[in-house]
Parts: structure tokens; C-alpha cells; sequence
């Protein structure tokens, strides 16, 4: 989601690039990159416990990110409401609607 905000386009496969968007959170890096050193050295066995810095990472994220979804929507449910309301205007005065 921090990619989509800052950079309005998907976020790139190489997970290395995104991890300049949490660099503020040295413990979850620290966590990742210790998850990481787990995952390349051994075999998939099965789930892992849960690590608490990413736990309460993730946690933290849905909450914002539900915060903003309202501000978010509205915004764009009221964009397409005006622009609708402009087509309407538009096309009573002759003109032709924009798509």
C-alpha cells in the first residue's frame, strides 16, 4: 500500500525495493532480514511462529490503511459525482461529453 501511495503505480516483484518505504523501522528490517536469512537456509517445513515486529507491522498498516479508505472513497465517489453532473451540463448545452 506505502508504494501505491508514494509512487501511484504497482509496487515492483524484487522485494528488496520496497524496503526503503519501512527504513524508519529498524526493528522490522531487522526482523525481515532474519526471516529472510530463515527462509533462504532451510526448507519449508511448515509454518513458522509468529515474529512480533512484523505481526504488530501489519497490524499497524491495516489500521491506517482502514482510516483512509473512507477520506479515500469519498473522495472519488464525489470526483465521479461531479464529473457526472458536469457530462450532464455539458451535453444540455450542446456539447459533446468527455469519456
Amino acid at each position: 500500500m506505502r508504494w501505491l501511495e508514494k509512487y501511484n503505480k504497482p509496487a515492483p516483484i524484487e522485494f528488496n525495493k520496497l524496503l526503503h518505504l519501512i527504513s524508519e523501522h529498524e526493528g522490522l528490517l531487522k526482523a525481515i532480514d532474519n526471516l529472510l536469512i530463515q527462509k533462504r537456509s532451510s526448507l519449508e517445513l511448515g509454518v513458522l511462529p509468529q515474529i512480533p515486529e512484523i505481526h504488530n507491522f501489519i497490524e499497524s498498516e491495516l489500521e491506517r490503511i482502514e482510516s483512509i479508505l473512507p477520506q479515500h472513497f469519498e473522495k472519488k465517489i464525489l470526483s465521479l459525482i461531479y464529473l457526472k453532473h458536469l457530462e450532464w451540463f455539458l451535453e444540455r448545452l450542446g456539447r459533446n461529453h468527455f469519456s
